[in-house]
């Protein structure tokens, strides 16, 4: 995906997508590249319309999936915002009624971030702050899944599933970040 700066008729200021050019392969005319950043996992978030994609270079990006820009290659969403992620993110769970993004990385310490995710003010800047981390897991978080059920606009039940190498299912209060059942097996 090569992006150049542009301004998208919807509501976000791309200056800066150039930074998320994904090379998957090849060379650079003949040179060795020097730095290859590719996608490690990748989440959506609909209330939104954002396509968050984990880069191998520590950053998460958001893009809008609401206005397409014209490429080479093919039509691609416009380019939001990167965010460091502070690890190597290879799993993502949007947790929409509360707006929280958790991520989890190849830490053997098992640790799972959650951050809060907002389109705020009258530009409509999209922020993604930090909001806590999920301690529990003792080796490395193989999957994340986030499990609601709403009856009407009531929310009846939310919980976060978390699997680790450790052999164990934890299952989270999103909420207020809290462990609820521990499975092993």
């Amino acid at each position: 995906i090569n992006l150049e700066n542009a301004k998208s008729a919807n509501r976000h200021e791309t200056a800066g997508a150039a930074k998320d050019r994904i090379k998957l392969y090849g060379n650079n005319n003949g040179n060795a590249l020097t730095e290859i950043v590719v996608p490690t996992c990748v989440e959506y978030i609909s209330k939104l319309s954002l396509l968050i994609i984990g880069m191998s270079d520590l950053a998460v990006s958001f893009w809008d999936t609401t206005a397409y820009r014209r490429d080479p290659d093919g039509a691609v969403p416009w380019f939001v915002k990167r965010v460091h992620s502070e690890m190597l993110v290879l799993k993502m769970s949007w947790c929409a009624p509360y707006n929280i993004l958790f991520t989890s990385g190849p830490q053997t310490t098992g640790q799972i971030y959650a951050w809060k995710v907002s389109v705020e003010g009258h530009g409509a800047e999209l922020k993604m702050r930090k909001a806590g981390s999920l301690k529990g897991h003792t080796d490395v978080v193989t999957d994340l899944l986030t499990v609601f059920e709403m009856r009407g606009s009531t929310l009846d039940y939310c919980a976060l599933v978390s699997s680790s190498l450790d052999r164990c299912l934890h299952i989270w209060d999103p909420e207020t970040l809290t462990l609820r059942a521990k499975r092993t097996g």
